[in-house]
């Protein structure tokens, strides 16, 4: 019976051993990307596109069409302190102070170009009257565009586990800004020069944050029209590049990369891969991803969450039951 026991025990231990040890390489494996044709929904390359990821301030690009589609680029705001009162020194911003003047074209500069906290709040706040307000629009939005992984908690991107999205669903929603003709007329830009405020009273010339826009640096590529980049400690580095070349407009997006070089680095060789030699993508395997795809994934979705926590439960019990025979808890219950 003894040999039994510690056969049963050896047998639990190994199974329980097998499962801690696959649970971390199934967990590391939180980076995706996707590329798209924005002429045709249709999808070029794409790994983990389904798999649940938070895309940092690639946010403010849902946020910046929200506000376009309320607001009129001249509308001046005039900045109060609900605008400004929730950012740490270390948030990204413009430093507005209050009774400052912008317009809403200034601002949204701000909020895509520097990804400044308090211009996408004060904008929110213009929009709606309040940020909560703000954020059943953005939901709404997710809504109409029938993207089933998709929540949102705040304008800006800041990490929260219910403000989430998948690399699909997201290039869903830039394809949706990039229909907007004001939307891209601002972010084809690459500098832009914001008046004068309290904080800088000559004025400030700022620029865009993805560098494959930025002449000059290591990562430029003139075929990048428009982009956004995004990190925090959480949710790690995204990237957001549109691509035009000879008229054939794309997508790229990546998210969930620990360092900067290596986003840029995938960007770069998802580019490439798209972008052959004889610039001929669109003659390459694309397949299109409809509603009824969408809804499969979400399916999957729900599957792996289930799946995830009866391996939970199952390792819990196996470890009790270990620890159960180890210590020999009838001989303990006799005693006590």
């Amino acid at each position: 019976m003894k040999y039994n026991n510690k056969k049963i025990y050896t047998i639990m231990l190994t199974i329980l051993t097998i499962i801690c040890i696959s649970a971390p390489i199934y967990a590391s494996n939180n980076t995706s990307y996707i590329a798209i044709n924005l002429k045709t929904k249709k999808v070029l390359e794409a790994n983990n596109e389904d798999k649940k990821i938070y895309p940092a301030s690639l946010t403010k690009i849902l946020s910046s069409i929200i506000v376009l589609e309320n607001c009129n680029l001249n509308d001046e705001i005039i900045i109060d302190e609900r605008m400004i009162s929730n950012f740490s020194d270390d948030s990204s911003q413009i430093h507005l102070q209050i009774g400052d003047k912008y317009t809403i074209k200034d601002l949204l500069y701000a909020l895509l170009f520097k990804s400044a906290n308090d211009a996408t709040y004060a904008l929110s706040i213009y929009t709606t009257g309040s940020i909560d307000s703000f954020v059943k629009l953005m939901n709404n939005k997710v809504k109409m565009l029938n993207l089933y992984n998709t929540h949102f908690t705040n304008p800006t991107g800041i990490f929260d586990n219910n403000h989430y999205t998948t690399a699909y669903d997201f290039s869903i929603i830039c394809k949706y800004a990039y229909e907007n003709e004001d939307f891209l007329k601002i972010f084809e830009n690459t500098n832009y020069f914001l008046p004068y405020s309290s904080f800088y009273p000559n004025g400030v010339t700022i620029s865009v944050g993805n560098k494959m826009m930025k002449h000059g640096a290591s990562e430029y590529d003139e075929k990048v029209i428009a982009g956004k980049n995004g990190h925090t400690t959480l949710s790690k580095y995204t990237l957001a590049s549109f691509l035009r070349e000879r008229d054939k407009d794309s997508l790229v997006l990546a998210f969930g990369y620990d360092t900067e070089e290596k986003i840029y680095n995938i960007s770069k060789e998802i580019i490439s891969k798209i972008y052959n030699d004889n610039n001929d993508y669109l003659l390459q395997s694309e397949v299109l991803l409809n509603n009824d795809t969408l809804k499969t994934n979400h399916t999957n979705s729900i599957l792996q969450n289930i799946m995830i926590f009866v391996i939970f439960f199952i390792s819990i019990v196996i470890f009790a039951y270990y620890l159960y025979y180890l210590f020999d808890v009838k001989k303990l219950i006799k005693k006590m």
